[in-house]
């Protein structure tokens, strides 16, 4: 019974040692993997807003106000060529005088853009629920006349990122099962040395109480521990000298009793 209870001490401390080993790391993981998918989208983001000024820098060096209307429905086309995300990604340009001149989004033409957009001259966007990636315009003299912006909502990453906590899930209740598996054939199925030599010594007191008894039954005796073996034989023989004694010396007063 205390094998037993002890086994099952350990298992359950095994158990919930892996639950909670697996719950950080599938926190770690799907955290790590919330910022590699947010990494992809900027990076994806950063391309289209490059294709933008690319179109943009070209004009002006070909003698072209940047601004002009063809010119910016141009750069926009491109960059939504290049769009790798889908529709819900908004390109947005922004002129000197602070308001938006063109994007995909023809309702927000002439608005003023939200002041995270322009925190910086190259931002990533700060806003929890966009995803946004800025480019300022530049002047053949250096000097900004514009930014491009580039955005998606972060409601975007929701279905990739439930699906990868979906298989973390499935990742971390297959592992329990079979971590738990593995430590009950460890701890019950495994003989332990420990319990198999308190079995012994138990084997030997019993044998040594039925031998005083009468009953010779030693044949079932389990091999001793070596570091106890010595002192357990001697023991055990001691013992059984002594009963033996006893009896005789019982035996002998039997006689005398029988013979008065």
């Amino acid at each position: 019974m205390i094998a037993v209870g002890l086994r099952g001490q350990i298992f359950v401390a095994i158990l919930v040692s892996t639950i909670i080993g697996a719950a950080a790391a599938g926190v770690a993981s799907y955290h790590v993997f919330e910022r590699g998918l947010r990494d992809a989208f900027n990076a994806q983001l950063e391309l289209t807003v490059d294709e933008v000024k690319r179109v943009i820098d070209a004009g002006v060096r070909a003698g072209l106000t940047w601004d002009q209307p063809h010119l910016l429905l141009r750069a926009l086309d491109t960059g939504a060529t290049a769009d790798t995300i889908g529709p819900r990604e908004i390109i947005s340009i922004v002129g000197e005088q602070g308001l938006i001149i063109a994007s995909t989004n023809a309702a927000e033409i002439g608005e003023a853009p939200p002041s995270f957009w322009t925190v910086t001259d190259e931002t990533e966007g700060t806003d929890p629920e966009t995803i946004l990636v800025g480019k300022p315009v530049i002047s053949l003299f250096g000097t900004v006349e514009g930014l491009v912006v580039a955005r998606v909502p972060t409601a975007i990453m929701n279905t990739p990122s439930e699906a990868f906590l979906f298989r973390v899930l499935i990742a971390i209740t297959f592992g329990t099962l079979a971590v738990a598996l593995v430590a009950a054939f460890a701890l019950w199925l495994v003989p332990w040395a420990t319990p198999r030599r308190t079995e012994a010594l138990r084997d030997m007191m019993n044998d040594l109480y039925d031998r005083i008894g009468g009953s010779d039954i030693g044949e079932k005796q389990r091999e001793l521990p070596k570091p106890i073996a010595a002192t357990a034989i001697d023991f055990q023989e001691t013992t059984l000298g002594l009963s033996n004694r006893l009896k005789q010396e019982t035996d002998e007063l039997n006689r005398l009793d029988e013979a008065a």
